[in-house]
């Protein structure tokens, strides 16, 4: 009998992670796409400060799951981390609600650590509930991907209306009503699928464990708080996090076949190209939303559109790329001429360029008030959410691909630490459009904004452009990915 028959709700099991995971998504969201205007309007931080606390923020907020990882696979199980992620990320919110200055960066911490615990296990767990039947695997992972969208779309379209008119720290408050509401969710329906869980997860513990884990995890807060404030600091801890996980990767590659190092290497290549999509992508609720905010005419029908909004474009594009790029798919697999996983990716940072390259085209077209068209944003839009598409969601499949089995979580850590560190240079490229704080000058301000944008589109041309040309070298150290397929995942 295979294991996952003694689940008695697959299911509801697929179900429950998948509106658990929204839930958290409504709370990431919620508070991630405020976040830059809140600290430049609320605490009246420079553009640059701001980018740069965004930036620790979100780099700490993809180191932290190899570590969750870690305890959910030795110490306390899949279920257990989820759920105390979730207990962890309600407190972060809750003082990030509060209107007051010195609980916002404990708050942030609390966020970074319960998104450790919780971040990799849906998709650990759908794993166990169908871990013998790859089909119904996809499907749920595929519900699962679209529950991070609808996750996003509420928070992003009403998170700017609910902080102009009823605050800041009322909408902070909504983000932790909607992740205490998937937290009750999680519990009330783990039962039916008690199951899907590793070897730890079913045994029990002792009782004092998930408590000290618990106050372990305040006591961490108090140190990622202050790495929050010393962009320095975080700068180190990544680059300490990647040369110990490249190392380790090293070191055991000598038990791996000739042909198997080839493609961890050329997967480490691959994870390279998340750094460059990261750092372009986190442009959206950074720099771009502030030139969203200061240049982009948001007037519709004499009605104005919180600049935090247009961040919903990307989940619109999304939802209409995602089936064109599928038919594509299908379509060019039928004749065996489907583009690899590096072309994809090539042409996914081509795409961010061309989406760049438009919003530096914006400039051609402002209005006396040194204001541009909301369509300008709405067609880059278009380019960026494809290149998510081309790259952010077919990255884990490389890892599978590409990686043997022995390998493969780790290699999901790489690939999460190539993300950190384009969170970290997100920052450094989003200061490039910093508006200095004695500039009153709306036509400086808009050169400043498009300039910027130039570089970005230029940037990630030259990046698509080598990354195109390394097409054929990654393709021959690959091989043929399935000669060695009863070792593989």
């Amino acid at each position: 009998m295979n294991k996952h028959t003694l689940i008695r709700h697959p299911s509801l099991g697929v179900f429950t992670v998948c509106i658990t995971e929204l839930w958290e998504r409504f709370g990431y969201y919620t508070v991630t796409a405020l976040l830059v205007l809140f600290m430049t309007k609320e605490y009246n931080y420079t553009d640059t400060a701001a980018y740069g606390i965004f930036a620790a923020y979100t780099a700490l907020l993809f180191i932290t799951p190899a570590i969750g990882g870690f305890f959910a696979d030795r110490y306390i199980g899949y279920h257990r981390s989820l759920g105390l992620g979730l207990l962890l990320m309600i407190a972060g919110y809750s003082l990030v609600a509060l209107p007051s200055k010195e609980a916002f960066y404990p708050g942030l911490a609390l966020v970074i650590i319960g998104t450790g615990f919780f971040k990799s296990m849906p998709y650990a767990i759908m794993g166990r509930i169908y871990q013998d039947d790859q089909t119904k695997l996809d499907k749920g992972c595929t519900f699962y991907y679209l529950a991070i969208q609808f996750g996003a779309i509420i928070p992003v379209a009403a998170g700017g209306f609910l902080a102009r008119y009823f605050g800041w720290h009322f909408t902070f408050l909504i983000a932790t009503i909607g992740i205490t509401i998937g937290t009750i969710i999680f519990f009330s329906l783990r039962p039916n699928f008690k199951e899907a869980n590793n070897t730890v997860g079913l045994e029990p513990i002792r009782a004092y464990t998930m408590p000290l884990f618990f106050v372990g995890s305040l006591g961490a807060a108090f140190f990622i708080a202050n790495l929050l404030e010393h962009l320095f600091l975080t700068q180190i801890t990544v680059c300490v996090a990647t040369a110990a996980v490249l190392g380790y990767i090293a070191y055991y590659s000598k038990r791996l076949t000739i042909p198997e190092r080839k493609r961890v290497l050329a997967a480490i290549i691959l994870s390279s190209v998340a750094v460059i999509w990261t750092m372009l992508y986190l442009q959206q609720p950074t720099s771009l939303t502030l030139f969203v905010d200061r240049h982009v005419d948001r007037t519709f029908f004499g009605f104005v559109i919180p600049a935090s909004a247009y961040w919903l474009f990307n989940c619109f594009w999304i939802f209409v790329m995602g089936p064109i790029l599928t038919f594509i798919y299908t379509q060019r697999a039928k004749h065996n001429k489907d583009f690899s996983i590096p072309a994809k990716f090539a042409f996914g940072i081509l795409c961010m360029s061309i989406g760049y390259g438009i919003l530096c085209a914006s400039q051609l077209a402002h209005s006396a008030n040194y204001d541009v068209s909301s369509w300008w944003v709405a067609i880059s839009y278009a380019f960026q959410s494809s290149s998510e598409l081309l790259i952010n969601a077919l990255g884990p499949s490389m890892i599978l691909q590409f990686v043997p089995r022995q390998l493969t979580g780790v290699m999901m850590g790489v690939w999460f630490l190539a993300y950190a560190a384009g969170g970290l240079l997100s920052g450094t490229l989003a200061s490039m459009t910093a508006i200095p704080e004695n500039l009153v000058s709306a036509s400086e301000s808009l050169h400043i904004y498009t300039h910027a944008f130039g570089v970005f589109a230029a940037t990630s041309l030259i990046f698509s452009i080598i990354y195109f040309l390394c097409i054929p070298f990654i393709k021959k150290m690959c091989g043929n990915l399935h000669e060695d397929e009863p070792h593989r995942v």
